[in-house]
């Protein structure tokens, strides 16, 4: 199951388009469009306002922030959300677990007419996890741009909003050039100084995972860029093995360096 989710940040909004389909049947009536938002420590979740044109839900600018998250199901299903008194989101089906990938379309828009899309999925699998994120900076954000901003998304099971350090990092030393607050169940939007747009600068968190996506800003123009895990970029059949060792080693690192004292 997958969740969608958005961004708004001063001059930028988005909206997002989900598919009603899988990628090898046709529109199925029976899944319904959900939000969920937290309120009063439980997940509060209704039918937001969107338009159902044909094979797609929608939903404009008007809906979508940072925090809302929306998802497909059927109205039987939110039953056993229900029964746990909303303290937890779970997977509900299947829905959206397609081979090749289900993708929702994300579009982020700059009041000033520039535009930019890139793929709205955050799945279910990943809201119970406890891990870290090593992400590129050096290779996606765009040195030429006006600004550049890191859209970090992440969803937690339970309804809290708790606080996290996300890292800049220079990969060779392990050194911590920056460290931002972030917090769970939002998209946290972080700007990137020039300066750390070099190929051994990463972001890095520790315990908290989520999804990274680099947003580059030029005369109103906009570029959407998402990171891949570092085993994509490593050739051979040990990439896992040896991206692990990789992030295992950043890990002990920068935990020494924060938590010594």
């Amino acid at each position: 199951m997958n969740f969608f989710f958005g961004i708004k940040h001063n001059k930028i909004y988005s909206s997002i388009k989900i598919p009603r389909f899988q990628n090898t049947s046709g529109t199925n009536k029976d899944f319904k469009l959900y939000q969920a938002t937290i309120e009063n420590k439980m997940w509060k979740i209704n039918r937001p306002e969107h338009i159902e044109y044909q094979n797609f839900f929608f939903l404009d600018k008007e809906i979508v922030d940072n925090e809302k998250i929306f998802f497909l199901a059927r109205t039987e299903e939110l039953n056993s959300i229900k029964k746990n008194n909303f303290k937890k989101i779970f997977s509900l089906n299947s829905f959206t677990d397609t081979h090749f990938a289900y993708r929702a379309n994300l579009e982020v828009i700059h009041e000033d007419g520039g535009f930019s899309s890139f793929q709205s999925e955050y799945p279910s699998s990943m809201i119970n996890r406890n891990s870290s994120i090593l992400s590129s900076i050096g290779s996606l954000a765009n040195l030429n741009a006006d600004h550049n901003f890191l859209l970090f998304k992440n969803i937690y099971e339970y309804p809290i909003k708790e606080k996290f350090d996300l890292f800049i990092i220079n990969i060779n030393n392990c050194e911590i050039l920056e460290k931002h607050c972030a917090y769970t169940n939002q998209t946290n939007i972080i700007e990137i100084h020039k300066d750390f747009i070099k190929p051994e600068t990463f972001i890095f968190t520790i315990n908290y995972i989520g999804v990274p996506i680099y947003l580059s800003i030029k005369n109103g123009h906009l570029s959407l860029e998402h990171t891949h895990p570092p085993y994509h970029y490593i050739v051979g059949k040990n990439n896992f093995k040896v991206a692990n060792q990789l992030k295992k080693k950043v890990y002990d690192k920068i935990y020494k360096k924060i938590y010594s004292n």
